[in-house]
């Protein structure tokens, strides 16, 4: 696993549910790896982290890597995903 700096960051945020912000995520982090940037995706969304399920990793896991570090599910070369949801046992579990 290669280690660095995080040379940008992009969030796609908004205080009301229901507009997009999951599909725009997806496909923003889509676009730009297929440019062949690296992007590591973070699904922090705790009423519905869907963003496993909509990139086909669903069956995923993160695993444990050094010291309070873990590995992201892989998408693809230049695509990774860490989505709250590998860290529940169904999506019917409430995080809160």
């Amino acid at each position: 696993m290669k280690t660095g700096k995080i040379k940008n960051y992009l969030l796609v945020f908004s205080g009301k549910g229901g507009v997009g912000k999951s599909t725009v995520a997806v496909n923003l982090a889509i676009t730009l790896a297929k440019k062949g940037l690296k992007v590591d995706l973070l699904d922090a969304d705790i009423h519905g982290p869907n963003l496993a399920l909509m990139l086909g990793v669903q069956d995923g896991a993160v695993f444990p890597y050094g010291e309070n570090q873990i590995l992201p599910v892989e998408v693809n070369k230049n695509l990774s995903l860490v989505s709250i949801a590998y860290f529940i046992p169904n999506l019917d579990t409430p995080i809160i």
